[in-house]
């Protein structure tokens, strides 16, 4: 029950987010839109966008389970979109600095 409320919640805020990609910028660090949960039309670009990065996250996960010759798919393959509506408009982080102390972290765990 607990994943299905984040799920619901990770979509809810992912389509709350029109300019996903654009977040303001303070000292090279992506700034996260706060946004709260709300349900508003997800711009058509984004939206393209979000599900683009879901499907390469699936794609890398395949490839490394595969190389791996070991691994459960079903997280990865089915978490893929939470990742990338996190990721692409929730999270604040630097690419360039990933010590960043302000960067906010993930972790998830399926047990």
């Amino acid at each position: 029950m607990k994943f299905s409320s984040f799920a619901l919640a990770a979509v809810a805020i992912a389509a709350s987010s029109v300019n996903a990609f654009s977040a303001p910028k303070f000292n090279g660090a992506r700034v996260a839109q706060h946004t709260f949960l709300k349900a508003t039309a997800v711009d058509a670009d984004t939206k393209t966008a979000l599900q683009t990065a879901a499907n390469e996250a699936r794609g890398l996960a395949m490839d490394s389970i595969a190389a791996a010759h070991s691994g459960h798919m079903g997280l990865p393959l089915g978490a893929a979109e939470i990742g990338a509506s996190l990721y692409g408009s929730q999270m604040q982080y630097n690419a360039a600095d990933p010590t960043w102390i302000n960067r906010d972290r993930f972790i998830l765990s399926a047990g």
